[in-house]
C-alpha cells in the first residue's frame, strides 16, 4: 500500500517544499519534506490539483488494501496505522528540528491530518465491506459448482455384468440388455 501511495504522490506531486526554519541542515529538511508529501501539509492548505492527487493516491492505496485484504476490520487496521506512523514521524521530526515552523502551523497540519484519516478510515474500511460481499458471493458459486461435480461423480453406474459406464442410473444396459440392480432397490 506504502509503494503505491508513494509511486503516485511523488509522480503527480513530487516532494512539496516547506518554509522550515534556517538552522535547519539539508537531509532533515529532505526528510521533513517527504514525510509532509504524504499528506500536502503546506500552509496554507488549498483546494487544488495538489490536494485531490494527495486523496487519489491514498484512495486508491486504501482500495488496494481492501482488495487484498477483503476484511473491513483489518484494512481500517492497516490504513490507519500507516497514517499514523507517517503523520507520527513527521511531527517528531518537525517539531525536533523546524520547532518555530511545526509549532506555529501546528493546529493547521493537525486537523489536515485527522481529516484525511477520518476519510481514508470510512473509504477502506466500506470498500472492504463490499469487496467481501462479493468475495462470497464468489465462493458460494464455487462451492455450488464442487458439490455439482460430487453429485455428478456420485450418479456414475457400471454394469455389472458386461462392464459399460453410465454418468446415470439407467434401469436396464444398453449394452447388454440385462437389468441393472440399482443401490435403491432393496
Amino acid at each position: 500500500m506504502i509503494i503505491i501511495i508513494s509511486i503516485l504522490i511523488f509522480s503527480l506531486n513530487g516532494r512539496i517544499s516547506l518554509p522550515l526554519d534556517s538552522i535547519i541542515l539539508d537531509e532533515q529538511k529532505l526528510i521533513i519534506e517527504i514525510l509532509a508529501s504524504y499528506f500536502l501539509a503546506e500552509i496554507p492548505i488549498q483546494f487544488n490539483q495538489a490536494l485531490i492527487n494527495i486523496y487519489l493516491a491514498w484512495t486508491l492505496g486504501a482500495l488496494f488494501a481492501s482488495l487484498i485484504l477483503a476484511n473491513p476490520k483489518k484494512t481500517l487496521t492497516n490504513t490507519t496505522i500507516l497514517i499514523f506512523f507517517i503523520s507520527f514521524f513527521l511531527l517528531i521530526f518537525g517539531f525536533r528540528h523546524s520547532p518555530n515552523y511545526f509549532t506555529s502551523f501546528f493546529p493547521q497540519i493537525f486537523i489536515h491530518i485527522i481529516f484525511l484519516l477520518i476519510y481514508i478510515s470510512l473509504f477502506s474500511f466500506i470498500s472492504a465491506f463490499f469487496i467481501e460481499k462479493i468475495y462470497k458471493i464468489f465462493q458460494k458459486s464455487e462451492n455450488h459448482e464442487i458439490r455439482l461435480e460430487a453429485l455428478a461423480r456420485s450418479n456414475k453406474t457400471k454394469c455389472p455384468h458386461c462392464g459399460t459406464e453410465y454418468e446415470s442410473v439407467p434401469l436396464y444396459c444398453y449394452n447388454c440388455l440385462n437389468k441393472i440392480k440399482s443401490n435403491n432397490e432393496i
